[in-house]
């Protein structure tokens, strides 16, 4: 059931963000794992463990819920910077470090579930 729960927050906010939800539980390891052609860090992916093991799931979907708000926030920036043809690339960067923290957090997902 808790398994279940996580999963269907999980589709629900990345179906917000654009990612394919059968991409939420690759088992790849941690090193080479890549959703939508971005890597995630190893610092990342300590960071998201040490929240899990300290606020368990509810804090670790706490945060995926956060950083995908932020996501689609940076997203509509970046459309209306490139409409209003203005530099991007401080706005790329954010919306693909946001990226692979969602994919470190799947990962931790994916190592506890």
């Amino acid at each position: 059931e808790a398994c279940m729960k996580i999963f269907n927050a999980s589709v629900n906010l990345m179906t917000k963000v654009g990612t394919k939800a059968s991409s939420l539980f690759q088992k790849t390891a941690p090193a080479t794992k890549v959703t939508d052609n971005v890597k995630y860090s190893e610092n990342q992916l300590t960071h998201f463990q040490k929240i899990f093991e300290q606020g368990g799931i509810k804090s670790l979907l706490k945060s995926r819920e956060s950083i995908g708000e932020n996501l689609i926030e940076h997203q509509q920036k970046l459309q209306q910077y490139k409409s209003e043809g203005g530099y991007t690339s401080s706005v790329e960067t954010e919306i693909s470090n946001f990226q692979r923290e969602l994919n470190a957090i799947d990962e931790v997902l994916r190592i506890n579930k």
